[in-house]
This record gives C-alpha cells, sequence and structure tokens, in this order.
C-alpha cells in the first residue's frame, strides 16, 4: 500500500470500517446461558412494501420512565444522571468532552520520522479516564464519532467536538471546544460518526452533517463527501430514529418504519437494487415500537415484543441467527418479550441483556487533520452468533466497541474495549505503531503496549449520585 493510499485509507475508515461493540450493567452474569430458541419467521409478501405479521397495538415509549442514560461514541462516553448533569469520558481530540481543552497528536511524517516501533504519544493529553462534569438540566444527549450533543430541559440543543462534516449543525468551524447552542424546539437527539438528527417538539426530524447519498469521487477515485451546510427537515410524524454511517431508519407515531441511505443499509428488495443508495425514506415495516441501526445491524421490535434483524451479519453473527449469509435483506425473528435493543444486544422484560456477535478491539490513529484512522486488533469478547445472557437486573444498555449497562440501582458497569480511557475506571489501553517502509509500499503493525481492555465488567459510577 503506498503512502499516500494508507493515508487516504486510514482518514475514511470511520465510515468504512465496522466495529462491532457493546454494554451492560445490573448484576453482571459470568456464565453464558442461552436465550429462548430463535424462531424462524418469514415475513408476508404484500403488493406494497413488506410490512410485519402482527396487530396493531399501543406504541410504547422508549424508555420512558427512565432518567439515567449511556451514550456510547466512537470514542468516548457520555452518562446522563438522574439529576439532569451531563457526564463525559474517553478521547478529547476534538474537543468532545466540552471541557475547553483538546488532545493533539504529532503528524504522521513526524511520527515516524526517527524510528520505529514508538508509541504513539500525544502532544499534549487532555483525554479523561474518569468521568467529567460538562453541562447541567440536560433531558437527552448523544455521542457521535468525534461529537457531542446535549438537549436541555428548555429544548434548546447543545453541540460541541469535531466538526469536520458539519456535523455540529454549525457551518464555518472545524470543532468546538465547549457546547454552543446550535437549534430550539429539540426533543431528542441521536449521532453516528459523521452526522446527527434531532426530532423537534412538533415531531419533525431534523438531519445534519454527511447525508448518506451526497458524495462524489475525485480524480484519484477519492471518496469526496459534500456535508449539509445546515439542517434540514427530512419529515413528520416522527418518535424515534437510528442512525448508520450510510443509512437512517425513522420510526413513525403510528408505528411504520422508513428507510434510506446505502441499499445495504435498507435490505428488502432494495439490497437488490441497481443504484447504490435509496434516496428517499421507504416504508419498510408496520405495527412496530423499536428500531436501531447502529453498525449496519437493522433492527425492530413490534408492538407485540418481537425482535427481528436483518442487514450485516459478517462472519461473527451479528444479527442473532444461525446463518453463514454476510448479509440477510429480510427481517428475520430472533426472540421475544424484547423492551429495548442496541447493536446485537437486546434488554427483555424480565430486565435481562442479550447480547451475541463479537466486541472488536479498535485501535485509533491522528493523522494531522485529527481524523481517526485505524483498523481491527481482533475480538475482546465473543459471544457467538446466538443470543446468551450477558447481564441480570437491567435498566438499559449501549454498544460501541465496548458494553455499558445500568442496572436497576442506577450503577453504570463497563466491558471491552478502553483506549482512551473509553471505560472511565481510570485507566486506558495504549498500543505501540511499527513502521514497515521500503520506499514502495508502508504498512503498520500494531500491538498493545499496555492492555487495560476489560473481559470482566467494571463499575463505572452511580447515576444516582
Amino acid at each position: 500500500m503506498k503512502k499516500k493510499s494508507l493515508l487516504r485509507m486510514m482518514t475514511l475508515v470511520v465510515a468504512a470500517v465496522l466495529i462491532l461493540s457493546g454494554c451492560g450493567g445490573g448484576t453482571p452474569v459470568a456464565e453464558e446461558t442461552t436465550a429462548p430458541e430463535p424462531v424462524e419467521t418469514t415475513l408476508p409478501e404484500t403488493a406494497d412494501k413488506p410490512q410485519s405479521d402482527f396487530e396493531e397495538s399501543q406504541i410504547v415509549e422508549k424508555a420512558a420512565d427512565n432518567e439515567m442514560h449511556v451514550y456510547a461514541g466512537g470514542r468516548h462516553t457520555l452518562a446522563l444522571k438522574a439529576d439532569g448533569t451531563l457526564w463525559a469520558w474517553g478521547s478529547n481530540d476534538e474537543g468532545q468532552l466540552g471541557n475547553g481543552m483538546r488532545t493533539t497528536y504529532p503528524t504522521w511524517e513526524a511520527q515516524f520520522a526517527e524510528e520505529a516501533g514508538a508509541a504513539f504519544v500525544p502532544l499534549e493529553n487532555n483525554d479523561s479516564y474518569v468521568p467529567i462534569q460538562v453541562m447541567e438540566d440536560i433531558i437527552d444527549a448523544a455521542a457521535g464519532g468525534s461529537a457531542s450533543y446535549a438537549v436541555t430541559k428548555t429544548h434548546q440543543l447543545y453541540a460541541w467536538g469535531g466538526n469536520t462534516y458539519l456535523q455540529l449543525g454549525l457551518a464555518d468551524m472545524n470543532r468546538s471546544l465547549i457546547p454552543l447552542p446550535v437549534m430550539e424546539d429539540v426533543a431528542r437527539v441521536y449521532a453516528s460518526d459523521m452526522q446527527a438528527a434531532v426530532i423537534k417538539t412538533d415531531g419533525s426530524l431534523w438531519f445534519f452533517g454527511y447525508e448518506p447519498k451526497d458524495y462524489t469521487y475525485d480524480i484519484e477515485q477519492d471518496v469526496i463527501i459534500h456535508p449539509l451546510t445546515a439542517p434540514i427537515e427530512i419529515m413528520k410524524d416522527v418518535k424515534d430514529v437510528a442512525l448508520t454511517g450510510n443509512g437512517v431508519m425513522a420510526l413513525t407515531e403510528s408505528g411504520e418504519v422508513y428507510a434510506w441511505g446505502g441499499r445495504n443499509a435498507v435490505g428488502f428488495e432494495y439490497a437488490d437494487a441497481d443504484a447504490d443508495y435509496v434516496l428517499e425514506p421507504v416504508k419498510v415495516l408496520e405495527n412496530m415500537k423499536l428500531i436501531s441501526n447502529a453498525g449496519q445491524v437493522q433492527m425492530a421490535v413490534n408492538t407485540a415484543g418481537k425482535l427481528f434483524t436483518w442487514g450485516f451479519n459478517g462472519y461473527s453473527g451479528s444479527l442473532g441467527i444461525e446463518t453463514d449469509a454476510f448479509y440477510v435483506n429480510e427481517p428475520v425473528a430472533v426472540m421475544d418479550q424484547v423492551r429495548d435493543i442496541a447493536e446485537s444486544m437486546a434488554l427483555t422484560e424480565s430486565n435481562t441483556v442479550y447480547a451475541w456477535g463479537d466486541i472488536h478491539a479498535a485501535y485509533d490513529t491522528m493523522v494531522d487533520s485529527g481524523v481517526a484512522g485505524g483498523g481491527l486488533i481482533g475480538p475482546i469478547v465473543e459471544f457467538g452468533p446466538v443470543p446468551k445472557v450477558l447481564f441480570e437486573d437491567a435498566l438499559e444498555m449501549a454498544r460501541a466497541d465496548r458494553l455499558y449497562v445500568i442496572d436497576q440501582d442506577g450503577v453504570l458497569w463497563g466491558l471491552g474495549n478502553n483506549q482512551f480511557g473509553k471505560l472511565g475506571d481510570g485507566s486506558a489501553t495504549s498500543y505501540t505503531y511499527e513502521l514497515f517502509d521500503d520506499g514502495e509500499y508502508t504498512e503498520v503493525s500494531v500491538k498493545i503496549q499496555e492492555d487495560n481492555n476489560r473481559v470482566d465488567w467494571v463499575r463505572i459510577m452511580d447515576l444516582n449520585e
């Protein structure tokens, strides 16, 4: 791989590479226990778009009574305590911790200018390995790849961190190291690596940052992303949204699921379409109450509590079903009595968290633009292709390249990748980078220098205190 190609790959890897991850809380479960047997279900063919085969019922609000939440970003984490204070920890390379500081790194060239094998040491390290308070009077938040968002009790949206793709909803700035006001009348906020979305108090869905369909290629076939220069309204009567790098799902108040973006991120008959992208929202399901779209794993729970998955299955069983297929384009039933979902995870009515697939360790290398790059170092935790009990007595969960669970007592627990101190337990995993350069090709070998990744649960903080 030529040097220029390597740098190009590292700049784009956030959008291109799927990193599986997860979260947990409550009472950790040491032994793996199989979930209820997956039920093979075929959705009926219709003259319109595919629909679920269950009767309509009252739509249930997601985590309606829960005032404590955890939000897993690419390299940092946010947690909302019961008192309305918002806390952050992990990487601060783009100011995503909101404390007015930033972690800086040497350029790629400077890092390997002398001898290979040195650790990738920051010029100035302002990451936080423990939670720090950012704001108060918050009712919702979201953590993107390098950006953070919060909604106040007065429904004002604030954003801070990286703004490479204008994902903060603010033009003419590279980043913000402190929270800045963006939009009024906001009820909920959502984020992924390069974009964000909000549902306003009137139920309208607004989108800003990189819109999945909007890119071109330059003369060397590099992807050129054209982010939105200002937030745009997409649709109305929206109850919930799920984002991934190349696809969006929206759940309406009446239980209809709409999807658009990359054809594989939409699924159904659109995965076989000639065009790369589904340009406008299309209805794909009905009678649903929950949706998730993280890591190209599409998930939906119907009003009867049955979980369906489709999309990316990969080699680690991301869909929770016994199949060798890399992609599954039609929803398949996984388990019943589900009340909340996250990427390759389900929380049941009995407060038990199930997980499947692998949690991978990711390393991130900062180029001079501050954009993350890197690759995979192999699984930290392997659950297998079918759901297994991960945690009991849980209230909420979240997943990225690590897992979080809030237990019924309000204690937040973490498991998995701990680079940049993402688990918030006061430690961090570090790496060494060895460069191989013969003048024509450049390769990088990555090894763990200090391993603080966690295969057992660690207690992070009490969200009731």
